[in-house]
């Protein structure tokens, strides 16, 4: 599975606190991502570098249009029944 923006957005942020240690070795990295080994890390890593992410952000962005559609929807229905003076 490919990872989402917001685990992409964690990993970065662990990492770049990594910058600040000195002589960084494989089980601090391993605790940073929380994976068990070398093989796993380095495919987990592989994985956030995947040229194909772009879908991954599109299918976000799909996600949050259609929450975003829905919330406007619930807005108008509020607003309505705010206008008539009936409660939700």
């Amino acid at each position: 599975m490919t990872p989402s923006i917001e685990e992409r957005r964690r990993v970065s942020d662990k990492l770049a606190e990594l910058v600040t240690s000195t002589n960084v070795n494989w089980p601090q990295l391993f605790d940073a991502l929380g994976t068990p080994g070398r093989d796993v890390t380095v495919l987990y890593l592989a994985g956030l570098i995947d040229p194909f992410a772009w879908k991954v952000t599109v299918a976000d962005n799909e996600r949050l249009l259609d929450r975003c559609r829905e919330l406007e929807a619930e807005n108008s229905r509020l607003k309505a029944a705010l206008a008539k003076g009936v409660e939700r």
